[in-house]
């Protein structure tokens, strides 16, 4: 239950079941990134996320545009996530252009699309860019931007190409600019995850808004922007879409084992860590439960599972999610290795951060 007034979540059981079923929650709980509502570190919401993190119940917090106030707001809440003692990750979309969480009102710097990025300046003007825009995220206490997009540009797309989300329809140039970004982020210390994996940019709808086939529209060259930063390894997060295919067995592609298993780990190659697109989207929450969708997601290979909790928020989505993970390893429905490799592999991505986050541990 929760505790109205001081706005945390009580500790009670999270199973009836046996220790070894509970110890696998810390790790089902560092799976998870969490969002909440609010601006305020005062907020019932996002004190009773922090709790839910002090119980290791979430890895890390998503900074939605609903969260964004202030910069003395914003850094209230990096503080209050941040001294939960376990070195969470702290993800906002912070891709430039139109896809910038964090700008003038917070004292950032407005910098440019991708696609302006990419046809105004060379490589390393480019991660010269994105290393100043890291170290205004670090100075914050921001440490995982969900960027960059490694799509394909195309004008007709309706959430990439409309937006210039995309660097370049050349799928060598995307690759060079989105290494770029991710060197000039790691350099201030900030960790990435290039999306939408496996290519978003010829689909003709947008995820946020339902189901997307794109059977009839991808092509194989949205797949080398991944397939070149997997092997000059390149990219510590990979960010799969909620994107169906024939190949997927009509399923999205976060959803799907042939996605990322198969295609990603299995032929691409990949051992980094594999992250969800946000399962709050219509592409999902018209599909199923937001319960399947979290077990799918774990059993499809993904490492951390982003749940923006912004349909019916829920405080106490966390412990929720938690039980959802450990159940179904429990019954079976989820081998449990799912849960202890991704633990493992979220824990070597913390492990990239500076050593002073480290200091809470």
């Amino acid at each position: 239950m929760l505790k109205a007034a001081a706005g945390a979540i009580a500790a009670p059981a999270l199973l009836r079941a046996g220790p070894a079923e509970a110890a696998l929650a810390p790790d089902a709980g560092s799976m998870l990134i969490i969002g909440f509502d609010g601006v305020s570190a005062a907020g019932h919401s996002a004190r009773a996320l922090a709790e839910a993190m002090r119980h290791g119940w979430a890895g890390g917090v998503m900074f939605h545009a609903r969260n964004i106030g202030d910069r003395e707001d914003f850094r209230g809440l990096v503080e209050l996530f941040d001294g939960t003692g376990r070195r969470p990750l702290l993800a906002v979309d912070q891709e430039g252009g139109d896809v910038q969480r964090l700008g003038p009102a917070q004292e950032f710097t407005r910098f440019p699309r991708a696609r302006n990025v990419a046809s105004t300046m060379t490589v390393e003007e480019a991660a010269a860019l994105y290393a100043a825009a890291g170290a205004q995220l670090r100075d914050i206490g921001v440490n995982f931007n969900l960027a960059p997009v490694a799509d394909l540009d195309d004008p007709g797309n309706p959430i990439i190409g409309a937006y210039g989300r995309a660097f370049s329809a050349d799928p060598a140039i995307v690759a060079q600019y989105a290494a770029a970004a991710i060197a000039g982020f790691a350099s201030a210390g900030i960790l990435t995850a290039a999306k939408h994996f496996p290519g978003h940019g010829h689909s003709l709808g947008d995820t946020h808004e339902g189901f997307v086939d794109i059977t009839s529209t991808f092509q194989l060259a949205e797949l080398l922007p991944f397939r070149d930063l997997v092997a000059a390894g390149r990219t510590p997060a990979v960010m799969v879409g909620h994107l169906a295919h024939r190949y997927f067995g009509y399923a999205p592609a976060s959803l799907s084992p042939l996605a990322i298993d198969g295609l990603l780990r299995g032929i691409l190659g990949y051992r980094g860590v594999v992250i969800t697109d946000d399962l709050d989207m219509d592409a999902i929450r018209n599909l199923m439960s937001l319960e399947d969708a979290v077990i799918a997601s774990a059993a499809a290979g993904n490492d951390l599972i982003i749940l923006s909790n912004s349909v019916d928020n829920d405080p106490d989505l966390a412990r929720k999610a938690v039980n959802w993970l450990v159940r179904a390893a429990v019954d079976g429905r989820l081998p449990r290795s799912r849960i202890t490799e991704s633990a493992a592999r979220v824990r070597q991505l913390k492990a990239l951060l500076p050593a002073e986050a480290e200091e809470t541990d």
